[in-house]
């Protein structure tokens, strides 16, 4: 599911969210969903209580105001720093994915300090999701092209239109070669990769077993039996509550993940208005504006192919 989400929202209490250690733990252990080969674009820390502190209705308006602001400040500054030590997620998340936001849910209900509490912007970018998900826009846009098939189908003759056909058939093969080339040099580059990340697998495996199959010198043992019983019974994954998860299946393919990490994420960017093999699929075009001032008696049935 989470690979699936075009933004991840984290939510912790203002008094402490810079010491929110799950949060972290948890953002690092499914940046690999989120990142290259997910859909995140967009992380958003969400502190919570912003208008909550001790004495709160013992200082003027002013004074609170005052208080509520320096603090979000101060919050949002301990989030970002925290944010830049994530060395694993910065490789797949800039700073500009990430932005933290102060909320007050309780002030903002009883219709005071509106100004400080930042659940407008949030409201604001829900909004905007989903007017880019807009299934009306799709449907109609879809019914349009439709009717102009149906229209252009009854009102035109397309016998002896063998201009345009050969117009389309020589524009769609162009685009569909610089496709190609997009995608045969995107193969060449990651097999270069991939090949480079089986030897340094093959270097590092006694290594990375060596970690799991041998316990720690000041374990003394202790325990490490039934560590290595749930790693052979849940396929090569340890779940203990109180620490961090164990996976030996990403430990073994952690070198050919990260051979490929810089160029799957230049090749399948989660950038909004960008798209995959440097944008060449976006750019796919059969001109048919062009088209339709050289043969404007099928004006129609080039709408129909544009909305296809």
């Amino acid at each position: 599911i989470v690979g699936k989400c075009s933004t991840v929202w984290i939510v912790a209490e203002i008094t402490r969210p810079a010491d929110e250690k799950d949060c972290w733990e948890i953002l690092e252990s499914a940046v690999s969903l989120l990142g290259n080969g997910g859909e995140c674009q967009h992380i958003h820390f969400i502190c919570t209580k912003s208008d909550q502190f001790e004495d709160f209705r013992d200082h003027t308006a002013e004074s609170r105001l005052a208080l509520i602001l320096q603090r979000n400040k101060k919050a949002k500054e301990e989030v970002r720093t925290d944010f830049s030590k994530l060395k694993n997620v910065k490789k797949h998340f800039n700073e500009d994915c990430f932005e933290v936001f102060t909320v007050s849910s309780k002030e903002f209900l009883k219709g005071g300090l509106e100004e400080i509490s930042e659940i407008p912007k949030l409201q604001k970018f829900l909004q905007g999701l989903n007017d880019c998900h807009s299934e009306t826009l799709n449907y109609v846009a879809g019914a349009y092209g439709i009717l102009s098939l149906i229209q252009g189908s009854r009102s035109t003759d397309m016998v002896g239109k063998k201009g345009v056909y050969e117009d389309l058939e020589r524009n769609i093969n162009s685009q569909l070669e610089l496709i190609r080339k997009a995608m045969e040099e995107t193969y060449s580059v990651f097999e270069k990769c991939l090949n480079e990340g089986v030897e340094k697998s093959k270097r590092d495996i006694e290594k990375i077993l060596k970690t799991f199959l041998h316990p720690p010198k000041k374990s003394k043992n202790r325990g490490f039996h039934r560590i290595l019983k749930c790693l052979v019974q849940n396929d090569g994954i340890y779940k203990p509550k109180k620490r961090r998860e164990i996976n030996l299946n990403m430990k073994l393919t952690s070198s050919l993940t990260t051979s490929i990490d810089d160029e799957f994420k230049n090749t399948f960017p989660n950038k909004e208005k960008s798209g995959p093999f440097n944008g060449v699929i976006n750019k796919f075009s059969l001109n048919t504006e062009k088209l339709k001032q050289k043969y404007n008696d099928v004006e129609l049935q080039l709408t129909f192919l544009k909305t296809e």
